[in-house]
């Protein structure tokens, strides 16, 4: 009897005591997959045939190039970000780009940089499957016909360098003076020779027979990298005139002697 009278008080206990809380979310315009969450949203569970697939949590994107010059174009990315940890890359169609800046020209998945006359950083937006993220890019000035022959063979990284005094003479922006020989030597006012080969478009790698190969970039410069015995030096002029390296790893000044 005792048994029989808490099967009754338990039945009599409404439904809505017994599953409040309870949400149910659907997906629709595809296989069906739903999401049952309770109240404190310490419960979920995945229901239907793709209840397995994984759930996104972010979108990520950028474009192919990172930097564009004026007139260039570049494809856009967008990838999202599953819970994981894998990413899966959308259609451009599935995914609504806009930028706030006049100077970039966004149709048919590329980006196109258009009418720029100074170098500016734009912002971004790429929405889909409910977020939405921003991110930049850099634009360039396109170069004119006589500095693009002018500079034509230099590594990239040196690519923006302009013609100064005498014949043959070149001043990068963040490299500093230098004589251009040939496609490859140059002669740079305190390194001396160096055989120049591109990295990509931001870093090269110099060669001269006393420090074999180094490497540096627009971004580090005067920070340098010595393959030989991979050590990071450091160029400096001192008082006297003189320049040297400053050996990161022994902590003591090396001079350039470079051949001249």
């Amino acid at each position: 009897m005792k048994s029989l009278l808490t099967l009754i008080v338990i039945l009599c206990i409404p439904a809505s005591a017994l599953f409040s809380g309870i949400e149910h979310e659907g997906v629709f315009g595809a296989a069906f997959v739903g999401v049952s969450t309770d109240s404190s949203s310490r419960i979920v569970n995945q229901v239907g045939p793709l209840a397995d697939f994984a759930v996104p949590r972010n979108l990520a994107a950028h474009t192919q190039k990172r930097t564009l010059h004026s007139g260039e174009s570049s494809t856009l990315k967008a990838d999202l970000v599953l819970d994981d940890g894998t990413i899966t890359r959308l259609p451009a169609s599935e995914v609504i780009w806009t930028s706030p800046a006049s100077s970039v020209s966004i149709e048919n998945g590329l980006a196109t940089a258009i009418a720029v006359s100074k170098r500016m950083s734009v912002s971004m937006q790429a929405s889909a499957h409910g977020f939405t993220v921003t991110f930049f890019i850099r634009l360039k000035p396109g170069e004119n016909a006589s500095s693009a022959l002018a500079n034509a063979g230099l590594p990239a990284a040196l690519s923006d360098s302009i013609d100064f005094g005498q014949s043959g003479w070149k001043r990068s922006s963040w490299f500093g003076s230098f004589f251009r020989a040939n496609e490859n030597w140059l002669h740079h006012q305190s390194h001396g020779w160096l055989y120049s080969v591109a990295a990509d478009e931001n870093s090269l790698w110099l060669w001269n027979p006393q420090h074999r190969w180094l490497w540096t970039s627009r971004a580090i410069y005067p920070h340098i990298y010595r393959n030989k015995d991979g050590t990071w030096l450091y160029f400096m002029a001192t008082s006297d005139s003189s320049t040297n390296y400053y050996n990161q790893s022994t902590k003591a000044f090396e001079p350039i002697n470079p051949l001249r």
